[in-house]
């Protein structure tokens, strides 16, 4: 899985890529763990990972601020 500090000067290049199939980069920086952005060949959407109960999941759309990430 792919890892890297995802910021906006990152971001744009890798959306103008051309893609067949779908990429998950996962952000490096230690205060947002969990964060992820997907990129698709149509679209890119971006979700939190956390534990539930024990379980990796994946919240998508979910408020930083509302969703403790450690």
């Amino acid at each position: 899985m792919p890892v890297t500090r995802i910021t906006p000067k990152w971001l744009d290049p890798e959306l103008a890529k051309p893609r067949t199939g779908r990429v998950d980069w996962f952000d490096s920086t230690p205060a947002y763990r969990g964060l992820c952005m997907r990129i698709g060949p149509r679209s890119a959407s971006w979700y939190a990972m956390r534990r539930v109960d024990g379980r990796l999941v994946r919240l998508r759309g979910v408020v930083l601020g509302l969703v403790d990430l450690a």
